[in-house]
């Protein structure tokens, strides 16, 4: 305890005794009374020392409550001189006790700058004491409190970089905008002013219809290279030719001879279910464990009669709308991304029919691939990375310049996959390749910690008219997709039906990761015209596992806020003593 102990205060009584008795006079003996009054003052210790007791417990649990939540304020990011004043507050408000003071200098970062530590002090008035000229006793407490346990922290920042980010919130900012504004302040927190800030890693990963994890990782180990997974070559997007090529990287070689834009962009589809809402490592031998690089095959290009449903983001309503009529259209226009010729390169046959077989035939076929011709424009926007439309991400750094780049200079295309977007970001902090950049789950003082921002719902366009059934997505199209969705959600044939199975996929990643100790806050940005529905904010609520985690706002403003509550969530924690 830091008043005076009690062997101190004996000592020092029994001096003042003696000299006491040695100024006494009279007819009783000086042993006598030095003896009493021994006797009495060791009472006067006795009780003085007991009240000391009982004031320094109380003084010290009100300390050790100033200095928890001197923690948290300077979490939130308070600073002196409102830190100071909020602690003194506090220590009054728990004391009752005017005589009760914060020491100077206090609260104050310890020396590793992990933790705030509060020093407060008592003059305590004795009673018998007195007698030996003791009128005080100074009861002195201390504590410092820190994050539970945190020495490291890796964050996943996931953010959405649709279409609709383009859309403006309800105070006339766009929403990307107001998304990078927030998105770099929460960088600056994290490792500027946090308390975790010394060991501080973070990623970011930004989606859309899929995600982009950057040209460097072609031919990776951990992609599948010999088209051994059913994934690389499945009915109606691919049908196998070997002759053609074995792999994913194999079309794009042959892909980027006819044009030399047409390489791989850095896009990755969903591995198949379930290994798609886990970040285990691929497996050997087990090929559809492994990863496969997005390749929007080049769909039909002849014509077609009959009903045609057509379904595209119109920007003024700021949603998707469907249409449909009968007639005879070109299924360049029909089908979403027609682009080489499909009788070209070395087809030797030319089925020209307008069946869904002739069709299957025409789009899965290889040949085309070999020595082929584009049938479009260089300017044009179809091709085998049609939908890679998101940025590459940023694996983990420990420093905040490259992250802040990356955030500056987000472009918004594209539909929304939440589901990827969280994997990914799981994937930047996991242990387990393919990057293999985070601590093991096992790791004590490590926190692990995705923040997922997405201004809408998971989306997959329907084209009924088309043999697919669908757009391509990360999972292919409806009419292939099965291997990729959870049982209950197979056989897609409906836009809400694909919305669900994707919702489905989020949920059951969300959860795996919750499971391996992983912090997920969420976080819904409507705009004026495209807010969140219910179901989308019940989504990101699940995600998150907790309602106290998921945030949702219609404002830049809100943004911000929303983002200061998470970081002052991950600066805090759990808190915890330390002395």
């Amino acid at each position: 305890m830091d008043f005076l102990s009690s062997a101190w205060l004996k000592r020092s009584i029994v001096r003042r005794a003696i000299r006491f008795v040695a100024h006494r006079r009279g007819s009783v003996s000086l042993t006598f009374a030095l003896s009493a009054s021994v006797a009495v003052l060791t009472v006067a210790v006795a009780v003085d020392y007991g009240r000391a007791i009982t004031t320094n417990t109380v003084l010290q649990t009100a300390v050790d409550a100033v200095a928890l939540k001197a923690m948290q304020d300077y979490s939130n990011g308070v600073r002196d001189p409102a830190l100071s004043t909020s602690a003194a507050t506090y220590l009054a408000a728990l004391t009752h006790d005017a005589s009760v003071s914060l020491d100077a200098g206090y609260p104050a970062l310890n020396a590793a700058g992990n933790a705030i530590c509060v020093k407060a002090s008592k003059a305590l008035p004795t009673t018998l004491m007195r007698i030996a000229n003791v009128d005080t006793v100074m009861i002195r407490a201390s504590a410092c409190s820190t994050v539970n346990g945190v020495g490291t922290v890796e964050v996943a920042l996931v953010l959405d970089t649709t279409g609709s980010m383009t859309n403006k919130t309800s105070d006339g900012v766009t929403k990307l905008s107001a998304m990078q504004t927030a998105a770099n302040s929460f960088v600056d927190y994290m490792f500027d002013t946090s308390p975790l800030k010394t060991g501080m890693k973070m990623s970011v990963v930004p989606f859309a219809p899929t995600v982009n994890i950057g040209t460097d990782y072609s031919g990776a180990a951990w992609f599948d290279l010999t088209g051994a997974s059913d994934e690389s070559f499945r009915s109606p997007a691919f049908a196998r030719d070997s002759s053609v090529a074995s792999s994913r990287f194999g079309l794009f070689t042959k892909l980027k001879a006819i044009r030399s834009s047409w390489d791989w962009t850095g896009c990755v589809e969903a591995r198949t279910y379930p290994y798609n809402v886990t970040d285990a490592a691929p497996v050997l031998g087990t090929p559809d464990s492994y990863f496969v690089p997005l390749l929007a095959p080049d769909e039909p290009d002849a014509q077609y009669t009959g009903t045609i449903t057509q379904t595209y983001y119109d920007w003024s309503k700021g949603r998707y709308v469907t249409t449909t009529t009968t007639g005879s259209i070109n299924n360049s226009n029909s089908y979403d991304n027609s682009y080489l010729n499909d009788n070209g390169g070395a087809c030797t046959s030319s089925p020209s029919g307008e069946t869904l077989s002739d069709e299957t035939t025409k789009q899965s076929r290889l040949c085309k691939y070999s020595n082929g011709s584009s049938s479009v424009s260089n300017s044009s926007s179809k091709g085998p990375n049609r939908y890679c439309n998101s940025a590459s991400l940023v694996r983990m750094q420990t420093g905040k310049t490259n992250l802040q780049t990356k955030i500056s200079a987000l472009a918004a295309n594209g539909q929304t996959n939440i589901h990827q977007g969280f994997m990914w970001g799981w994937h930047t902090i996991s242990p387990n390749t393919p990057f293999a950049d985070g601590k093991a789950y096992a790791t004590s003082n490590n926190m692990k910690v995705i923040v997922l921002m997405t201004d809408g719902e998971n989306t997959w366009n329907s084209a009924s008219n088309v043999v697919n059934k669908s757009s391509y997505s990360a999972y292919g199209y409806y009419k292939n997709a099965n291997t990729r969705l959870s049982a209950a959600n197979q056989n897609v044939t409906s836009e809400t039906a694909a919305r669900a199975a994707m919702d489905q996929l989020t949920r059951e990643a969300c959860a795996n990761a919750r499971a391996q100790g992983i912090t997920i806050y969420t976080v819904g940005f409507s705009g004026k015209s495209d807010p969140i529905d219910e179901a989308g904010k019940q989504l990101l609520t699940d995600c998150a596992g907790d309602a106290k985690r998921a945030f949702f706002t219609n404002s830049s403003t809100g943004l911000v806020s929303a983002f200061q509550q998470i970081s002052a969530g991950i600066g805090s924690g759990s808190l915890r003593l330390i002395n």
